[in-house]
């Protein structure tokens, strides 16, 4: 006993809902990293040819899913708009969706690659054998992008650890044979993904190819014979620091000395030579001295101002006592004195 055929909104319902999952499915794989990445990837080889295939695949799959809707456009318009299809619009839209309505014209593929393809052969399919062959293609095309993303990673797995190693074991000593090295991984990481296709994700890397790489980055990341490590030398640097505050600290003692003895009429009293030593700094330490220089230069200065003032007024024939300070001769501490007559020295 046959089934009975389903009514036209009922048959227009589920091929526009099959129609809409199958340019779902298209829009996901289109979106695929490993899909996206076989177009742009420089591949050789046997994965070249497979590129090429899966490519010219899901131009196919987006021609078939042009027609099915194309089919479908047609079968919406035969059923009309009323609320109920005649018996004309009904068998019309039975016909498109069941029926081989669709025409497809495609090329017969070459027996061998590099050759032309054969002649086009014309043929009409039914719109539910066109969403199979897009199923189809859609699982293969996916399984092949699914391959190549696993690939990618399984290569990253392998070999990533050893770029890690190889920047540990960077330095000025080792740099030609480090460099060397990370030449070598790149080879491999090269020669996997530009054929990656034909490896098998659960093994990437040839055994030895990889145990050989392993042992050369390891004896480079871990040769003892690299050079020291730099010594500590803020212990010296500060030893070196504290003689250089003792030597400005002397300077200024001996600055403030001078100073008082100018003021007392100490003529005799000068200010220290600067330090010539001080030059022979290191550079660090003598940019951390640069304030306590300072100090001792404002020092000598004033040293200097303040005798510059006692020889201006000794010969206008004042002197100033020690303990006074200048006034206009109303202070109990100043008194005029007679040059021929000099003031008492404290």
């Amino acid at each position: 006993m046959s089934r009975p055929v389903p009514g036209p909104d009922v048959l227009l319902r589920a091929v526009e809902a099959a129609d809409r999952d199958a340019a779902a499915s298209l829009l996901a794989l289109e979106e695929h990293a490993g899909l996206r990445f076989l177009r742009t990837a420089p591949l050789t080889g046997e994965s070249a040819r497979r590129r090429d295939e899966l490519i010219a695949t899901v131009a196919a799959m987006h021609a078939d899913l042009a027609r099915h809707r194309d089919v479908v456009a047609r079968a919406r318009a035969a059923r009309g708009a009323h609320p109920r299809p005649s018996t004309t619009e009904t068998a019309a839209v039975v016909r498109l969706l069941r029926g081989p309505s669709v025409l497809v014209e495609e090329a017969v593929p070459a027996p061998r690659r590099g050759l032309p393809d054969g002649p086009v052969v014309a043929r009409r399919l039914t719109p539910a054998t066109l969403l199979a062959r897009v199923r189809a293609a859609y699982a293969a095309v996916w399984t092949e992008a699914a391959r190549a993303v696993a690939v990618w990673e399984a290569v990253a797995v392998v070999l990533d650890p050893l770029d890690a190693a190889l920047d540990e074991a960077r330095d000025a000593a080792r740099r030609a044979a480090v460099e060397d090295a990370r030449e070598a991984v790149t080879a491999v990481r090269r020669g996997v993904l530009t054929d990656l296709l034909v490896h098998d994700p659960r093994r990437p890397v040839e055994p030895a190819v990889l145990i050989a790489l392993t042992d050369r980055v390891r004896a480079l990341r871990d040769d003892p014979a690299g050079p020291p490590p730099a010594r500590d030398d803020r212990p010296a640097r500060r030893r070196r620091l504290a003689e250089a505050l003792d030597v400005l600290e002397a300077e200024e003692t001996a600055a403030r000395a001078a100073a008082v003895g100018v003021a007392r009429g100490d003529q005799h009293a000068a200010p220290p030579a600067r330090v010539d030593a001080l030059r022979a700094l290191p550079d660090g330490v003598e940019a951390e001295l640069d304030v306590a220089e300072a100090e001792v230069a404002a020092a000598t200065a004033a040293v200097r101002a303040h005798r510059r003032t006692i020889e201006r007024r000794d010969r206008s024939g004042d002197e100033v006592v020690a303990g006074a300070r200048p006034s206009d001769g109303t202070h109990p501490g100043h008194r005029r004195v007679d040059r021929a007559q000099p003031g008492p020295r404290v």
